[in-house]
This record gives C-alpha cells, structure tokens and sequence, in this order.
C-alpha cells in the first residue's frame, strides 16, 4: 500500500513551498509506514509513504517524472499480458500506457490506484472497483492529487472523486476523465448451475492467492458470516496457521459461527475480541477523521473494525476480508422485495457507490495502522463472473416459498464451512458484531427530539438520518468542514435501519 501526495503548480514563476507540502504530506503517513519517497522538479512535488506489504515495487522515479502503485497487481495476469515480464515494474505500466492508451488499464488485475507523471502528462487511475481511493482538486494555481481528502482541507477549493474504472488525465491542454471500464458490460449469461459453481469456486480461490502474495504477514477477519468465512476457509489452504481476528460486543450472534469455523479448521488461530460501549466511545472521533464521513450506516461498521485492527497493530501487513459478497451477490433484505430486473439494476447501482461506501470503511480504517486491508470478493474477475450469474441464483426461492439471499455462494461453497453458516442469514457487520443499536440507543439519549428536528437538516436537501449520525455529523465538521456543494455530492448509505 502507498500514500499519495501530490502538486502540481500551473504559475511556473511562482515557486513552490516544499517545505508546507511536506508537512500537509505527513496527516497520510499513516498509509506507508515503511518508507518515505519523495519526487521534486522546478514544477511539482510528490511524497509517497511505501508500506513493506507492497507487493508490485516501490517507485520509479526518473528524470522525466515517475509511477506509483497504491495497490497490487496480479503477477500471474501481467504476465499472460507479457511473457518477457518476470517481475512487476512499474515502468511496464508506463510503457503499456503509451502503447495501448487507457484500454490497458482495463486489463490489470488487483485492487490499485495508478500516478504516472511523464514529460507530457500527469495520469491518475483507480482500479475497476474503486478499492483503491484517489482524489483530486483541480484549481487555476494547482492540482493536487491526495490518496485521501484530509489532505484538501489545507487548500481553497473543492476535492474530486477520481471514479472507479476511471483515468483523470492532465496536461497542457487541461483535464479530461475518460472511462476505461464499466460495470456488466460484454457479459455473456450462463444458465448452466455446475458450471456457475465450478467458476465462482475457481475464481475466487485464485483471488485468494492473488491477495496473499505479499512481502507481508497476511491474516484475516473472520465475522462468522459466510462471505468472511469463505475467504478464511481459502486462505487458510495456503497460509499455514493463519491468524483469524473476530470482534464481538455483548450478545453477539457472530462468535458462534466464528467459534464453528475454528471448529472446523482447528489449525487456525483464532483472536477473540470483546467490545464494550465504553471502548466505542473514545474512538470514535478517530474514526470520523480517518473514515472521512458522518454516514452513521459506516461508522458504525467502522468502530468494531477500528477496536480490532489497534488490537492487530503490528501483527499483520495485509488483512483479508468478506467485503463484496453481499453487493455482487444479493445478501440485503430489502433486495428481496425487487422484481429480477429491479434486483439486477439495484447491484449495479449498489456497486457504483460502494466506493465511496463499503470499501471507504475498508480502505481507510486499516490503514490508519498501517495495515493494507484486501477484499478478494472485489477482484474483477469476480466481479464480471457475478454479472453473468442470473438473479434466481442470487435469491434463491425454496420450495417453502422463502427467499435465500447468496444461495449460489452457499452451494458453490457447502463443503468447506460449518452447517451453521451456510444456514446463516444476512447480518450488517454492526449488527453481527453487536454494536448497531448500543450507538444508536446511547445517542438517542444525549440528544432532545427538539435538538435534533431542528438540527437535521444541515444543507438544502441533505438530511441527518437520526441522534447518532446528528453526533457524527458534528465531530466531521469540526474535522473538515467541507463545502455545502462538497457535502451534498458525497454518496451516503441509501439502506439504513434506524
């Protein structure tokens, strides 16, 4: 993993405080605490902190500009796209780029966001998900381009969402975005059950050993639910005693099925940690500012997260998780009251923002220990198998007229987890951890229904959901306070239980 920083001035008279740069630089160290590089010329400056999990290379810097990685690719797919490349360089990303334009992009495998500075152009590419964030702000003096937007907070203007599956490229002539990559496109559906689930096992194992190729300790988060238990149930085929990290508060219906997975792979090693409403509170202003969001729906996931990844600290570089099978497989409630075509477009609309959602929490909250989180469920080639995969098998209608969500995980999977997981149903991570309604019930007292009715409404059409994200809304102001046009264009949890 890596953390960017970039600027780049237009007014070449004016010179540039390196100095000040540097310091802003510093609020991301977080993402690289390995090594610090930096890049300068008489009209840019970068700063790169370089975890030691970083599986593709550090930086190539020459006298014409450099490449970054914040990411990691799959060897094994660089090299179908050339033979003569043994090892992963990032000049190779130069040189594919000037070959085959963005379309080359299109071809990478792995979670990645992409810095290429040459003598003509500054080009900045985020993975086909989205996993990987990177943001820009585009002003008349500059343009600055930051792995996270605390970064901007220092600057006049307002940050950009570089977009999943998306090139920003700059240059004399301006700023364009171009789309290299779109979700459920060139799709052919397959109708044929075994074959559906010999691929999504197949291809999934091979995302697994994709994500565990590192220079780094590799561990995992073991929820109990069946996407986390899946990904731990590979992993450990390859990992020989993999440790397994499970957070709980009070009354958890989590730890029975994690109990039950370490059951049923005794070798693993399992972590245990309980959280308490106590322990929730102090953290969560560092939540706020590292998750950079006042969504309650996130926050509240993120917390858990955040209690056991301090827990982890230095005991892993990368952390495998479940994320993504419930937005590419169907594992939410309210799916089940949608026809097939609402279904289908209700994923892809799912998976649009999930950038700025689900894989927001991911991303950012093991970083802020320098931990690189990996979500091989989000690989592409999952991604563009599920679109071939019809609703039915998504949601599943038994023969007593139910409707099981991920039922094409459960079967391609039955073997190799506990009989009380594949029979689980969906639970939020908040609310399988049990901390969803301890937050929700301790805010609802601190606040009056007065305070809050004429506090909700924070910017014309922009509405606070309830007490708790009232309270989460106030520390992120104070932190960033953002513009009224930035906080009304920021994607926030549609689905959320009060």
């Amino acid at each position: 993993m890596t953390g960017i920083v970039y600027y780049h001035k237009k007014n070449k008279k004016k010179p540039i405080n390196i100095e000040h740069i540097h310091e802003i630089a510093e609020k991301i160290a977080h993402r690289g605490n390995f090594k610090k590089l930096s890049y300068h010329d008489p009209n840019s400056v970068g700063i790169f902190f370089l975890n030691k999990g970083q599986m593709n290379t550090e930086v190539s810097i020459n006298n014409k500009g450099f490449s970054i990685i914040d990411g990691y690719l799959s060897n094994e797919r660089i090299k179908e796209l050339n033979s003569s490349i043994t090892n992963i360089d990032l000049k190779y990303l130069e040189s594919g780029y000037k070959k085959h334009g963005i379309a080359f992009f299109k071809q990478l495998i792995g979670e990645f966001s992409i810095l290429i500075k040459n003598s003509k152009e500054i080009v900045a590419v985020r993975d086909q998900m989205g996993f990987n964030p990177l943001y820009y702000m585009n002003q008349p003096e500059f343009l600055l381009i930051s792995s996270e937007l605390k970064i901007f907070s220092h600057f006049s203007g307002i940050p950009r969402t570089i977009e999943p599956g998306q090139a920003m490229i700059f240059s004399e002539t301006g700023l364009e975005l171009k789309k290299y990559y779109n979700f459920n496109e060139n799709t052919t559906s397959i109708n044929d059950l075994d074959i559906m689930k010999q691929k999504l096992s197949t291809t999934l194992d091979r995302a697994v050993q994709n994500s565990i190729g590192t220079n780094g300790k590799v561990a995992a988060l073991l929820s109990g639910g069946i996407d986390s238990v899946v990904i731990c149930a590979l992993a450990q085929k390859y990992i020989p005693n993999l440790d397994v990290y499970t957070v709980v508060a009070e009354n958890s219906p989590d730890l029975e099925h994690a109990k039950n997975f370490t059951k049923m792979y005794p070798e693993v090693n399992h972590h245990i940690f309980k959280i308490t409403i106590e322990e929730m509170l102090p953290i969560i202003d560092d939540v706020i500012y590292h998750l950079e969001t006042f969504d309650a729906a996130l926050i509240r996931s993120a917390i858990p997260m955040y209690y056991i990844c301090s827990k982890i600290g230095k005991k892993a570089d990368v952390l495998l998780t479940g994320e993504g099978g419930d937005e590419l497989f169907g594992g939410y409630d309210y799916l089940k009251e949608l026809t097939s075509e609402q279904f289908d477009k209700e994923i892809e609309e799912m998976l649009k923002i999930e950038h700025s959602t689900g894989l927001q929490r991911v991303d950012r909250i093991p970083y802020a220990f320098g931990i690189e989180a990996r979500a091989p469920w989000f690989n592409k080639e999952i991604v563009d198998l599920s679109f071939t995969f019809p609703s039915e098998v998504k949601l599943y209608k038994t023969a007593e007229g139910e409707l099981l969500e991920k039922w094409i995980i459960r079967e391609s999977f039955k073997k190799i987890i506990p009989l009380s997981v594949y029979k689980r149903h969906k639970a939020k991570f908040s609310k399988g951890v049990g901390s969803q309604f301890i937050l929700r019930d301790y805010f609802d007292k601190k606040f009056t229904d007065d305070a809050f009715n004429n506090q909700k409404e924070i910017f014309p059409g922009v509405i606070l959901k309830n007490k708790e994200e009232l309270h989460y809304w106030q520390v992120f102001n104070q932190k960033f306070g953002f513009t009224e046009e930035f906080i009304q264009n920021m994607p926030r949890t549609s689905v959320f239980i009060v």
